[in-house]
């Protein structure tokens, strides 16, 4: 399963494994919009995901956008495969983000958070 969600430390976590395209496009918008409409924080793990494709990208730019308009901060983390970066920068989902910060969790992992 390329999608899977848990509750997680008062937030909402969706992680995002192997190839995240087209195919699970319906799966994912259902799992943001569950997300976002019963948390205040969301995070996206997308450090197992080998793959993305624009659709994703673009979903989650919907969801980032729509969040930040009810006060919902979503968390994308990494760290994510050159591919996903050029990918994020492409699609236009970077200038919905706030910053790019070092992961507190002490993996070096990166991590954009959208505005709110």
């Amino acid at each position: 399963m390329a999608i899977s969600t848990k509750n997680m430390d008062g937030a909402r976590c969706i992680i995002l494994t192997d190839v995240v395209d087209i195919g699970q496009a319906a799966e994912l918008k259902q799992a943001l919009t569950e997300a976002i409409g019963s948390a205040s924080r969301v995070v996206i793990q997308i450090s197992a995901a080998t793959s993305v494709d624009i659709m994703t990208a673009q979903l989650l730019w919907a969801g980032v956008s729509c969040s930040s308009h009810g006060g919902v901060e979503i968390v994308v983390e990494g760290p994510w495969s050159h591919q996903i970066e050029e990918l994020f920068l492409a699609s236009g989902l970077t200038p919905l983000l706030q910053e790019v910060v070092q992961s507190s969790a002490g993996k070096g992992a990166d991590v954009l958070v959208s505005r709110n």
